[in-house]
């Protein structure tokens, strides 16, 4: 029997048809149109590719009788299927499988472990992403231990290696926040739908994921300020809710967009988008097919990307922006007139260290000062106009 020439982790993609697949070996594998299927599905997948290996007659005669890194990497991705950073802990074990999805797991080492961090630099990826891939691989070598499948002393071995530098490696720089002006310029030239959700998410300082899940039965509507708790939050894993405060603009948005949807489904959805485009004009039904139920970060970046092209067409000077910027703007917002530590309560954050990578208060507090320095002085250098 001719050995199968080694695979790397298959990247699951979207269809026009509205189907999950992934291509392998020349064919589209079909996973399902559901996401949850789909992942259920794509996980089965990379385990029959693995069982099939395991029962070749080499395996069968015992000439493979160690733990090949290969069988780590399937662990890992079926003990984090449900993590919140599970695209990016699949991304890390496709760089290690490439490399040495054949190799002895209890033979993988310093080197191996750098030759891994080497072929990611080289792919142009930022050094701080990488550094974070690459705890995911040790990730992969601890649950190893867990199982019993390979010597304790190689996660340590691992972890002795010191992370990229900067200078390293592709440095990007960093997100700002989008200035509240360039947004609404932006506004009218969005869909109703994105249009509202860009200003929720501005005032609340949501993710966008949790403002892709909202629903009508997570929202409290007493008081003065409703409450929004999110079904799956970022903080789940350490056992703390997240709470989303909702004030009068949201709750004005919300208002009609919850009498229009079931109460467990989410509050914006692509078709309501597609609806306010073509009005009552009866919509080919494929298309209608193709949109999902909920907003991914992806669609809903497309969304306003097109928005702001089209504000450009116009010749409307604008900054570009992206969804994530909108965060960055809120908690900007939130210490200029709260405090950071309030600040990191409103966007969830468990500690002031997280919320100072959002703040942006320093440099507008600067500018505040200097502004009113230049206003308020008398003499001296500050009124000085040059010969």
């Amino acid at each position: 029997m001719p050995k199968r020439k080694s695979w790397n982790v298959p990247i699951v993609k979207f269809g026009k048809n509205g189907d999950f697949f992934v291509n392998f070996s020349g064919k589209k594998i079909y996973l399902g149109r559901e996401e949850k299927e789909a992942r259920k599905n794509y996980i089965q997948f990379l385990r029959t590719l693995d069982e099939a290996e395991t029962s070749s007659p080499a395996a069968q005669n015992g000439k493979r009788k160690h733990v090949q890194v290969q069988e780590l990497i399937l662990d890992c991705l079926r003990k984090y299927e449900s993590h919140p950073k599970y695209q990016k802990i699949k991304r890390a074990m496709q760089a290690l499988r490439k490399l040495y999805g054949k190799a002895e797991a209890d033979e993988f080492g310093r080197v191996k472990f750098q030759a891994v961090r080497k072929s990611l630099v080289e792919e142009q990826l930022a050094g701080s992403y990488v550094n974070e891939l690459m705890r995911f691989v040790i990730w992969c070598f601890e649950l190893g231990v867990e199982n019993e499948k390979i010597p304790e002393g190689i996660p340590a071995a691992l972890r002795a290696v010191r992370p990229l530098k900067r200078g390293e490696a592709k440095v990007n720089p960093p997100r700002m926040n989008a200035r509240d002006e360039d947004i609404l310029k932006a506004l009218p030239f969005f869909s109703k739908t994105i249009r509202e959700m860009v200003v929720i998410q501005r005032l609340s300082g949501m993710r966008p994921s949790e403002l892709f899940r909202l629903r009508p039965c997570d929202i409290e509507k007493d008081g003065e300020v409703w409450i929004y708790t999110p079904q799956k939050a970022k903080s789940d894993r350490f056992g703390k809710k997240r709470f989303v405060g909702l004030g009068k603009v949201e709750q004005n948005i919300l208002a009609e967009r919850i009498r229009n949807v079931r109460n467990d489904e989410p509050v914006f959805q692509p078709i309501h988008a597609v609806m306010e485009r073509y009005g009552k004009r009866k919509l080919d039904g494929r298309s209608v097919r193709q949109l999902r139920k909920m907003y991914t970060k992806d669609s809903y970046r497309r969304a306003v990307k097109r928005g702001l092209e089209r504000a450009e067409k116009q010749g409307v000077k604008i900054q570009y922006w992206m969804p994530y910027q909108l965060r960055h703007s809120a908690a900007t917002e939130l210490s200029i007139q709260l405090g950071r530590e309030a600040a990191g309560v409103m966007l969830g954050h468990a500690s002031t260290d997280v919320t100072a990578g959002y703040d942006h208060s320093d440099r507008e507090k600067v500018r505040r000062l200097v502004a009113e320095r230049d206003v308020t002085a008398g003499t001296g250098l500050v009124k000085w106009e040059g010969q």
